[in-house]
């Protein structure tokens, strides 16, 4: 054998066992690319999910309860005597009690992304019909409606809606 024959033959293995080291390293690249792009696959399916629970349910039905039930209560004001207050308060009161138990289940669905997030919100909506209730019985107990304090009622929907931001917002940080 001649010595450029040797290296030839050695050239050859050594170009045979880079590309095959290329081939290695190309097709481990892959299969992080496809990694990858099946875990951002997941977050957006589960953000999509969240966003269709939370923005096109959960706060839909938060924002017509306590507009409905503001809505309620300021007709109550102007147009109730105090013959009819207690009946009309009543009649508001179970109207408030079944919007608040709906928000409720649909606020429940926030389980399934998680239990803290849940408790929160489910103790702010507790927060807002308590402050509602209490309007009521304060009205019932004078027989007239003399203040609806729409501002912490507010003020705990707002810290629903800062919850459930920051939760989508915490998810999609961890997820990067």
């Amino acid at each position: 054998m001649s010595f450029w024959s040797i290296c030839g033959d050695l050239s050859n293995v050594v170009a045979t066992g880079l590309a095959a080291l290329s081939i290695g390293l190309t097709l481990a690249d892959r299969r992080k690319e496809r990694k990858h792009e099946r875990n951002r696959n997941i977050v957006e399916q589960k953000l999509h999910w969240y966003n269709e629970v939370v923005l096109k349910d959960i706060i839909k039905s938060l924002n017509e309860f306590v507009d409905g039930a503001t809505r309620q209560l300021e007709h109550c004001k102007e147009h109730s005597d105090k013959n009819t207050i207690e009946s009309d308060l009543k009649e508001i009161y179970s109207s408030i009690n079944d919007r608040y138990k709906s928000v409720g289940e649909r606020i429940s669905f926030l389980r399934t992304f998680s239990m803290l997030l849940y408790r929160e919100c489910d103790d702010k909506l507790q927060g807002i019909f308590d402050m509602y209730s209490d309007i009521i019985n304060e009205a019932i107990q004078r027989k007239h409606i003399f203040y609806i304090n729409i501002y912490e009622i507010q003020r705990n929907k707002q810290a629903i809606f800062a919850a459930l931001y920051k939760w989508a917002n915490d998810f999609v940080e961890s997820e990067e």
